[in-house]
């Protein structure tokens, strides 16, 4: 009996000793199956962001002083990065890189960010500048449009060699890029596709300084506008509750006319107001009109104030000769309801850009 206990005892111990180790080193097979997944999926990642050679149709690339015609597949392949199968400078102010020219990955890792770079300039309209012996260059932005012109217009050509304008990065104290600018004939692809961005460019310079010139506006007249909007907004409310319209035909005509009169004032200054906010606002690039035909004559504020006013005093004009009738007056009350809900939403709107 005591051996059959000693025997049950000594399975107990054996089981508990052996069942942790196999979670164990099932954990140790999981996780090492887990970890090998690991590393397959990320090389495949990294296989599969770069592997695939896309046209791009964007952008300028000049090899040696000569422009390369678009479209263009940049790819890498051992220690080279090619752009149309013509390879370029691989020199790279890399650190890491630099410190062990031996390591593969480094060495790798320093192709794709090159590789990525390229492309990412020529999707931005961007510009490509490679000399045999000399880092490859990327300019866009400003920079990419200061060299187009220097490239494609003669008189802005000669003030940048001759030191009247100052562009940071088109760096012509390389003898390579002076003699390039210096002799360099604009083709006529060039000349319209260059022609083409930098309009783009003027175009959205343009537009941001109108934003800013907004925004500025906006600020100055924000606090306000924002007082007389709730002036009006107090004023039209203690109307509304105070002459609610009523289809009583013994009315009297002063009664009439001081009731639809208020109205009606009302909805001509609620809806001035109303137009200058939208103007203002709009031409910030803070918000987007929904209206259809807002939407069409925003981009002209002179046209939209001319609509905006024919619409309201016709409107009122309407509403003020028929103001005997019941529908009239209702309709001259409703008005200057949506009217007041409308600037109190502005003047939620209105105080974001406040705070």
């Amino acid at each position: 009996m005591m051996c059959v206990k000693l025997n049950a005892l000594r399975s107990v111990v054996l089981g508990a000793a052996i069942i942790p180790m196999a979670g164990f080193a099932n954990a140790q097979g999981s996780a090492s199956t887990g970890r090998a997944s690991r590393e397959l999926e990320q090389k495949a990642a990294r296989t599969d962001a770069y592997a695939p050679e896309q046209l791009i149709d964007d952008g300028f690339v000049f090899l040696d002083g000569e422009y390369l015609s678009p479209p263009y597949i940049v790819s890498h392949q051992g220690s080279k990065v090619f752009i149309n199968d013509q390879p370029i400078e691989t020199v790279r102010s890399d650190r890491k890189a630099s410190r062990d020219p031996s390591d593969s990955e480094a060495a790798e890792k320093s192709l794709r960010r090159l590789r990525r770079e390229i492309e990412d300039s020529l999707y931005a309209d961007g510009i490509v500048v490679a000399f045999s012996g000399q880092t490859v260059s990327t300019l866009h932005g400003s920079g990419a449009c200061d060299l187009l012109k220097a490239l494609t217009d003669d008189g802005i050509r000669s003030d940048l060699l001759a030191g009247s304008l100052s562009w940071g990065d088109v760096n012509i104290h390389y003898p390579a890029w002076r003699s390039w600018i210096v002799g360099f004939k604009c083709s006529s692809e060039l000349a319209d596709r260059a022609q083409k961005v930098l309009n783009d460019h003027d175009r959205i310079y343009q537009k941001n300084l109108g934003e800013i010139a907004a925004k500025r506006t906006l600020e100055a007249v924000a606090y306000p506008f924002t007082v007389l909007g709730m002036v009006l907004c107090v004023f039209s409310t203690g109307h509304l509750l105070s002459s609610k319209p009523s289809g009583d035909p013994r009315a009297s005509s002063p009664q009439i006319w001081s009731t639809v009169g208020r109205s009606l004032v009302l909805v001509i200054a609620l809806s001035s107001l109303d137009v200058i906010w939208t103007i203002l606002i709009s031409r910030t690039g803070a918000m987007k009109e929904l209206n259809p035909l807002g939407s069409a004559l925003i981009e002209d504020p002179l046209l939209l104030i001319v609509f905006k006013a024919a619409t309201t005093f016709g409107s009122v004009g309407i509403l003020f000769s028929l103001r005997h009738h019941t529908v009239a007056r209702a309709g001259s009350w409703w008005a200057c309801l949506i009217c007041t809900l409308l600037m109190m939403r502005w003047l939620t709107f209105n105080s974001m850009f406040i705070g």
